[in-house]
This record gives C-alpha cells, structure tokens and sequence, in this order.
C-alpha cells in the first residue's frame, strides 16, 4: 500500500513534470509541415463532383477530400468507399449533409462524424461551396 507521503511526491512530481512540457510548447512556434511523396489522384466525373485521393506513405489507411462547388451544388454527389472498413468524415468547410444506408447527418465546419464499416454507400450534399475530407483504412 501507497503512504500518504509516497502518494503526495508522486503527484508533485507529475505536476512539475507536466508543468515543464507545458512551458515548453508554449513557447513554440507551430507551422504546417510540407508532406511530400503523397501522390493524388481524382476519381468521379464532372465539375465538383470529383474526390481527390492522397496515395498515403502506409497502406493501412486512406485519406481523401471532396471538394464540393460548382454544378454540384444542390445535387446529391455519390460517395462510395473503395473497402468495406468504416470512415471517419471531416467538414473543413461550409456544410455537408450526409446519407448513409441508415441516417442522415449535417456536417458544418469543424464537424466529424464516424461512419460505421456497415453503414454502405454515402450520398453527400452541399448547398455552398464545401471540402469534406474522409479518412478508411487501406485500399
């Protein structure tokens, strides 16, 4: 059994430990990192209706953006997913209505949603210029 004593110079220990990381990110500057080596390539026909799919470095996952404008706005754009795995979607702009077999859901900026390995084929809306991104697992 832990004493009292033990227990308190554990957590002073922790909270200096955490307290010195915490200096330490603050006073770091945070850029963007350039990725390079990851090939794209648009699959889908006609203005806004394509998604751009990134070749990422491993093959147990696969990230891709719809980039929604133009003709396709107001339309239903056909999403489907090249595996069976489930997909976790990202709005980073505008909205995005989403149709799965099951629901329908309403992404706005900054909104994920978890799209189960089950939930089928997705339909996506926009009626405004919208980017959803989609991350799988591998293809």
């Amino acid at each position: 059994m832990v004493s009292r004593d033990q227990l308190q110079e554990a957590i002073a220990q922790f909270t200096d430990q955490r307290n010195d990381r915490q200096r330490q990110v603050r006073g770091r500057t945070l850029r963007p990192a350039r990725v390079s080596g990851w090939a794209t390539s648009f699959t889908g026909t006609g203005e806004g209706r394509a998604e751009l799919r990134y070749a990422t470095p491993a093959p147990e996952f696969a990230v891709s953006v719809f980039d929604i404008d133009g003709a396709a706005l107001g339309g239903e754009i056909d999403a489907p997913c090249r595996n069976d795995g489930p997909q976790i979607l990202v709005c980073t702009a505008g909205a995005v209505t989403v149709r799965s077999k099951t629901q329908t859901l309403e992404l706005a900026r900054g909104a994920a949603a978890w799209v189960a390995a089950d939930g089928g084929p997705l339909r996506l809306r926009a009626d405004e210029p919208a980017q959803l991104f989609r991350a799988t697992v591998g293809i």
